[in-house]
């Protein structure tokens, strides 16, 4: 075998050598996880706990809401029950009554604004987890193939290396 064709031989093994690794180096690359999948688990992550803190709300208010119930109805079976007798004891009475109807109709709209962020919140994960399991689905059938390329092209890499 002359020189120069040795050269050339070498020279082709190098160019090869550069490709295969250039290649390697990209498919390293791409085995990271992408932005966009980044971006989708962090919105979901995002959006469940603003659910999960919309859900707190309502339940929140709920038990509010029961508390202040019984409080009325403790507060009306005195009024209506005649045990109290003082004008005075029963103004106050009444006007407890009615201040504390007026703070659970509050309580009871803020429970359903909770309750309607929270079925708005829980619409909004369902379609983003869909979303995110489509992305990801995706991400990983498209690793396995890279997975299966860098490995060849680490054989590959690695016969080139022997040869020169």
């Amino acid at each position: 075998m002359s020189d120069t064709t040795a050269l050339y031989d070498l020279q082709k093994i190098d160019v090869t050598w550069d490709k295969v690794k250039r290649r390697l180096l990209q498919i390293q690359k791409l085995l990271g996880e992408p932005e966009e999948l980044q971006k989708a688990r962090a919105k979901v992550e995002q959006t469940d706990a603003a659910f999960h803190e919309w859900h707190a709300k309502q339940k929140n208010a709920e038990l509010e809401s029961q508390s202040l119930a019984a409080r009325i109805k403790e507060t009306d079976d005195k009024l209506m029950g005649g045990s109290v007798h003082n004008p005075k004891e029963l103004e106050a009475l009444q006007a407890s009554l009615e201040s504390m109807q007026r703070h659970r109709a509050t309580v009871d709209d803020q429970g359903v604004e909770a309750m309607l962020s929270a079925e708005e919140l829980a619409a909004q994960l369902a379609e983003q987890k869909a979303e995110l399991d489509e992305i990801e689905s995706a991400w990983i059938a498209g690793q396995d193939e890279l997975k299966v390329e860098g490995a060849k092209m680490k054989r590959n890499y690695l016969a080139l290396k022997k040869k020169t």
